[in-house]
């Protein structure tokens, strides 16, 4: 529908309050609005006018300015306190500099020189129809993306009540087993202890989920400043690639920019993603990681701020990602594969996610051309003020372990 139509079509469903005396008198405003709006409410004089507007809330005020001009604009003045997007067209014969700089300052939207025309008027009324329809499509849409937005919300939390659930309720079914088959021997110490020993080790697995589901929610984590990222990044692929039959390939710059990390954390999550590529390719393969520096720029659609980034990228030569879980890759307990013994294993993802946020960066995941999978690792990179502090309290730190 051609945008007059549709603001014609939105006028035909709106209230407009008229208020003035000459040169209209009730029957001849009835006669022109009545084709083109709602609904027509009129009013003689400003006092009565303001008790319409309260009475009937209507979507457009005209108002003529006659009489004392000053009573025509404290009218205006108190409906747009009342209604402050209300639309408001002036019809004047006064054309003082005064008078028309206090309309724009109390929000009036049109100015119509009298004697009026009519086809100045049902512009004026379509100009100010468009403005709503505009506004009103624009709040509808907002209100569906929060909607989609609290939808996918539920679901994430259903998706991860429920796979807590499943997994908090096996590992609390095996040390439940465990003790009972622990009464029942109590007369064969060895077996005992070796039951003993699996109620244990299941209670540490709860307790191991546990610590994981904790670095979900966001608060505070401990930095270290290093250049040595080097080392501790290589430290978590050999862990994560070791003995799985996979390549690895690292191709980094000569010296890797300073970057704010807690090593631990930072360690987790690469190995997240280095073991994430390996099981996609089924231990064999290539894992590629390539490091640079990437500058985000403020129009990327990106859930960074602007600046730069040290970016990490993880290539594998798998399947790539299916359509449908790209989007929701790093909610907690996505998996495309079946849930078996190993506890927590759709948070792996999440962790890593949770984990990168923390030092305000990201992860971003995209399917390669021609196969395979890249996931992407942002780190901020920071200012070169912000370096030369980090130095200073390495060599600090570096100084005063040396001594203890």
């Amino acid at each position: 529908m051609p945008s007059n139509q549709a603001d014609q079509r939105y006028l035909s469903g709106l209230t407009v309050l008229y208020v003035g005396d000459q040169p209209w008198t009730p029957n001849l405003v009835a006669q022109f609005f009545k084709p083109l709006v709602g609904r027509l409410c009129f009013a003689a004089d400003q006092a009565v006018g303001f008790e319409v507007f309260l009475g009937e809330r209507p979507d457009i005020l005209v108002c003529d300015l006659f009489g004392l001009e000053s009573h025509s604009l404290a009218l205006i003045e108190a409906i747009r306190a009342e209604a402050p997007s209300l639309p408001v067209i002036l019809t004047t014969t006064r054309e003082q500099t005064q008078v028309l700089l206090r309309c724009l300052e109390i929000g009036v939207s049109c100015f119509l020189p009298k004697p009026l025309r009519a086809v100045h008027l049902e512009a004026a009324l379509l100009h100010c129809a468009h403005e709503l329809r505009v506004a009103s499509e624009r709040t509808a849409m907002e209100r569906e993306k929060l909607a989609l937005v609290q939808t996918q919300h539920e679901v994430a939390l259903g998706v991860l009540a429920g796979g807590m659930a499943h997994d908090y309720n096996n590992l609390l079914q095996a040390v439940m087993i465990d003790v009972a088959l622990a009464k029942r021997s109590r007369t064969n110490p060895d077996q005992v202890f070796q039951l003993l020993d699996s109620a244990e080790s299941a209670w540490e697995e709860i307790r191991e989920l546990g610590n994981r589901l904790g670095l979900l929610q966001p608060g505070e984590i401990s930095f270290q400043y290093t250049h040595n990222l080097d080392t501790h990044l290589r430290e978590a692929l050999d862990s994560s690639v070791g003995t799985s039959g996979c390549k690895l390939e690292v191709v980094l710059p000569e010296q890797l920019p300073w970057v704010s990390f807690n090593r631990h954390l930072m360690k987790e999550a690469v190995g997240i993603l280095a073991s994430n590529a390996v099981e996609a390719m089924g231990g064999s393969g290539t894992l590629r990681v390539e490091g640079k520096v990437r500058r985000i720029m403020p129009e990327e659609p990106v859930p960074v701020a602007p600046g730069d980034y040290l970016q990490l990228s993880f290539s594998d030569q798998g399947p790539g990602i299916a359509p449908g879980i790209l989007p929701i890759m790093f909610s907690p307990y996505t998996s495309t594969k079946a849930r078996g013994k190993q506890r927590g294993m759709g948070l792996s993802l999440a962790l890593a996610q949770a984990i990168v946020r923390q030092h305000a960066g990201a992860l971003l995941a995209e399917n390669r051309t021609g196969g395979g999978a890249t996931l992407h690792l942002l780190l901020p990179v920071p200012s070169p003020r912000e370096n030369l502090a980090a130095s200073k309290l390495t060599r600090e730190v570096g100084a005063s372990a040396q001594a203890s």
